[in-house]
């Protein structure tokens, strides 16, 4: 088929490779695509209207690949943007008039607030072959998810709006939930609450799936980094470093199978070590600023490859650390 499409953004792949899933503004609603890569076909999966906040977030793809995880508009259609509906050029259309009147203090504080609507939203899994979906969440305001390793369950962020007004800073409560039916009760869970964070993608999966490792950001946060456990909802912060911040606005500490969490601040690696519960710091040679992180196969060994730039040289290329010994290799650099 031929997708008539304004744009579309944020392909992610199948996980054998063959079809790649996407968001396509389709007569001004966003849906989800999908492109079979041994036929060539292209089709749009379910009526359901997608609803994702930014440019780079991706379909989320189930453990067996049969299913794939969005936001998508809740039940109520709030917000909806859809080309459908009146006809704003029709010469029966008469100009309206509005009356306004200066605003209560309660009103204009809760009006101040309302902006955090936006992120009204279900999360939705739709089955590729039938095109049956599932609800996740509802009634909430998802911002940031992410699966679990074992492909079980899912976690997100929910947005509160301002912690306190004029200060900028945002909250966010974490809630999981599980995917297969037969263990669904009908209900998500809130496993922590007002969690400091600029954009509610700062958190990720231990690599047992038994907690939650998340940093916090934002101009009240202490940077710190923190952990959830899934069995008791306990929060406990797990390290703290003065004039340090462990916060990154768009993604979570990278958990390692032996335990270890990478974090990148201050243009350096650094490396908590949860069994001993020290930290250390990796300092590239000729200070090259570590921009990310790309942990190597399945997080199972020492290494890890990181981005660097060297704004002195006007350089940038992929280095190999290895955050037992500290022994560095530049990959390539350009």
């Amino acid at each position: 088929m031929l997708l008539k499409s304004d744009s579309s953004w944020q392909e992610y792949g199948h996980l054998n490779g063959t079809i790649l899933a996407f968001f396509a503004d389709i007569d001004g609603a966003a849906r989800l695509c999908l492109w079979f890569a041994l036929n060539r076909n292209l089709n749009i999966i379910s009526d359901i209207i997608a609803r994702p906040f930014f440019g780079f977030e991706k379909p989320i793809w189930t453990k067996d690949g049969g299913s794939v995880i969005i936001k998508s508009m809740p039940d109520n259609g709030f917000n909806s943007f859809s080309k459908t509906g009146h006809n704003q050029n029709s010469s029966n259309s008469k100009p309206k008039v509005f009356t306004t009147m200066g605003n209560t203090v309660e009103e204009k504080e809760k009006n101040q607030q309302s902006w955090v609507n936006i992120y009204r939203a279900d999360i939705v899994m739709i089955d590729i072959e039938t095109e049956a979906s599932t609800i996740l969440s509802s009634g909430l305001r998802p911002v940031g998810m992410a699966l679990a390793n074992d492909g079980e369950h899912i976690v997100f962020t929910s947005c509160l709006g301002e912690e306190k007004k004029n200060t900028q800073q945002n909250v966010f409560d974490l809630w999981i939930s599980p995917l297969k039916t037969k263990e669904r009760h009908g209900e998500q869970q809130c496993i922590a609450e007002r969690i400091r964070m600029n954009y509610g993608m700062s958190f990720s999966w231990s690599h047992n799936d038994q907690s939650i490792y998340y940093s916090t950001t934002g101009p009240l946060s202490d940077g710190s980094l923190w952990l959830v456990d899934l069995a008791s909802s306990n929060q406990k912060r797990l390290y703290e470093q003065k004039d340090i911040s462990f916060g990154r606005d768009y993604e979570g500490p990278f958990p390692m199978s032996n335990g270890a969490i990478l974090m990148v601040a201050n243009g350096d690696l650094w490396c908590y070590f949860s069994l001993t519960g020290h930290i250390e710091k990796f300092t590239l040679p000729r200070e090259r600023k570590v921009t990310a992180i790309l942990p190597e196969g399945n997080q199972s060994g020492t290494n890890v490859i990181v981005q660097t730039s060297d704004p002195a040289e006007a350089l940038d290329g992929f280095w190999r650390v290895n955050y037992t010994t500290g022994e560095t290799e530049k990959i390539v650099e350009d």
